[in-house]
């Protein structure tokens, strides 16, 4: 199974409870739906939430994740959920948990999804996921191009060359689509500091190959034109020394622009 992924996750956050410790010593955070209550008294059982999500997995870490962070947590709350509905959510629960770990690099899990119903009248509902992460994915092939003019432009071979010494996701490392954003963010704000301020990602891509957990990623920069300083152009300044001005503001006028911040231009 071959697919490419371009992936961004979103984290919603609620008031949870403290941190616990669990058998093995490390801290355990509990998931959205193991609040104290819905917040407008109206909980069904006695700790105000329709269902609770329980994820067993290889991966404490990666259970603790999809615990967290899954869609179907939003609906942990509603009292009034009937089985029929929250089987319906349960259809979309499983692809929204291969996003989740494929964005830590995860592209092969086993997944299993189960429902049991509550053991007294008003109790909450029990959804059981198991998992099995499988291996994470690593960076196979890194492929970083330029498009013209800048790719055989020498004004721009020093930065081409930092880009591709400097690059953060090397053969071998393991792959994340943070590490993906920050790599391609990082090449892109060295194009942009000097000479090339509307540089941009033209094209990208990650392209994993599931079965033997291997990512190939694919880039293109498009450093755009080439910006120098120009003449000073000065306004309202009638009453006072132009010149002098000039001479303290000390525009390169005619060299390759250079910015000083790690902010980005912006036009």
């Amino acid at each position: 199974m071959l697919f490419a992924a371009l992936l961004a996750a979103g984290c919603a956050s609620t008031e949870e409870k403290p941190a616990e410790v669990g058998p093995d010593g490390e801290l355990v955070e509990p998931a959205q739906g193991e609040s104290a209550s819905n917040g407008n008294g109206n909980g069904n059982g006695s700790n105000g939430v329709a269902f609770r999500l329980d994820v067993n997995s290889n991966n404490r870490s990666m259970a603790r994740h999809l615990e967290r962070h899954m869609e179907l947590q939003r609906f942990a709350e509603f009292n009034d959920l009937q089985a029929n509905e929250l089987r319906r959510l349960l259809g979309a629960a499983d692809e929204n948990a291969r996003d989740l770990l494929a964005a830590q690099g995860y592209f092969d899990p086993q997944i299993e999804l189960s429902m049991q119903e509550p053991g007294k009248p008003g109790g909450p509902r029990r959804i059981v996921m198991n998992v099995q992460t499988g291996p994470k994915a690593t960076v196979e092939q890194v492929q970083i191009e330029f498009a013209e003019p800048a790719d055989s432009d020498p004004a721009s071979e020093e930065q081409r060359e930092v880009i591709q010494r400097d690059w953060l996701l090397r053969r071998g490392d393991t792959f994340t689509q943070e590490e993906w954003d920050a790599a391609r963010s990082e090449g892109l704000r060295v194009l942009q500091k000097e000479r090339y301020p509307t540089a941009r990602i033209q094209e990208s891509r990650a392209v994993v190959n599931a079965d033997t957990s291997e990512a190939r990623l694919f880039i293109t920069y498009d450093a755009g034109p080439l910006y120098r300083f120009g003449e000073l152009e000065l306004q309202g300044v009638e009453r006072y020394d132009a010149e002098g001005i000039r001479n303290i503001a000390r525009i390169p006028t005619g060299r390759d622009l250079s910015c000083a911040s790690d902010k980005p231009f912006s036009f």
